[in-house]
């Protein structure tokens, strides 16, 4: 008698190549919110030293102004009276220029990954016609200038004067930089509101989080509604 021969496979059959890719889908159906939720963390914290950057820059800055904070911003003149110009020698290695994109505001300390993802071509619907290149993401308090009042038109009296650090009774609640809105292309910022503050890290804009420096050099990162108790002016 012949011995009867045994065949081996040597291929997946239809079934089992099915098998395996539903199971991969599955897994990666499980993966992919875990790993974009690590990307967003990871965005909030990258955006967080930046801002713990800006609050010691200033804090260096202070140190040799005889304790005054720098301007926000001037609508009157933007290259000399504005914390960015004021603040770039002491950490750039370059000189601030306001009408340069790429070389300014959009540069080093001054990049925000989740704010460069936000939309501000000619068809943005905040500046219809025109769009907003610059992508500001992030601002200082508008209240630093001991002049500023809320809703009045900027004269040259409102900067006669910074404050000092030492006029903030509380600098552990005093707001000093922070995350720009995604409403707000110039970077001063006047209040908490979602046209100033920028929340959106963790979720889109504004149901996100911000993330604020204070005065005495520490960051914590909040959302719209978890700011009270949070001080802005220095009088």
């Amino acid at each position: 008698m012949q011995p009867r021969l045994h065949s081996s496979r040597s291929a997946f059959t239809l079934i089992e190549l099915l098998v395996v890719i539903a199971i991969i889908a599955i897994l990666a159906g499980m993966l992919l919110p875990a790993l974009s939720k690590a990307k967003a963390k990871a965005n909030l914290i990258f955006c967080k030293n930046n801002v713990k950057q800006w609050a010691l820059v200033t804090q260096i800055y202070a140190d040799d102004q005889d304790d005054h904070l720098p301007y926000a911003w001037s609508r009157l003149n933007t290259m000399n009276n504005s914390f960015d110009f004021l603040l770039s020698p002491y950490f750039r290695g370059m000189q601030f220029n306001s009408g340069v994109q790429g070389q300014s505001w959009t540069n080093s300390l001054s990049r925000c990954p989740d704010r460069q993802k936000e939309w501000h071509n000619a068809t943005s619907p905040e500046y219809p016609g025109t769009g907003n290149p610059w992508r500001i993401s992030y601002g200082m308090n508008q209240h630093t200038s001991l002049n500023f009042v809320n809703g009045v038109p900027a004269t040259a009296g409102n900067y006669i004067a910074t404050a000092r650090r030492a006029q903030a009774a509380k600098p552990a609640d005093t707001f000093l930089v922070g995350d720009l809105s995604f409403q707000r292309n110039h970077p001063p910022i006047e209040n908490f509101s979602i046209g100033h503050l920028g929340y959106r890290h963790g979720t889109r804009f504004p149901d996100g989080r911000a993330n604020l420096g204070f005065i005495d050099g520490h960051v914590t990162d909040h959302n719209f509604g978890g700011t009270g108790g949070i001080l802005m002016e220095f009088k």
